[in-house]
């Protein structure tokens, strides 16, 4: 991540971005250009604030609320699945 706070990184490149979105680098940019995607300049680097990204996939809740706590989706077991009630 780019810039960092106490520890706590805040913005994230283009590039970086990119990825959490699963587009192309040039995709990105693209976005940055149209304007739909939020972008800081300092200098001449683009950064993407991140909590502006969360609240643009809908993901500004805090992780201690999500299912599984503050592990991401990759460590989840399937223990965490199965705990969940099957519809009827």
């Amino acid at each position: 991540m780019a810039a960092q706070t106490q520890g706590e990184c805040r913005t994230m490149t283009v590039e970086e971005a990119a990825v959490q979105l699963g587009v192309s680098r040039s995709t990105a940019y693209e976005a940055v250009k149209k304007g739909e995607l939020p972008t800081l300049k300092v200098g001449r680097r683009l950064l993407v604030p991140i909590a502006q990204l969360r609240r643009m996939l809908g993901e500004d809740h805090p992780q201690e609320q999500r299912p599984g706590g503050n592990r991401d989706a990759a460590e989840r077991t399937t223990a965490d699945v199965s705990d969940r009630a099957l519809p009827a």
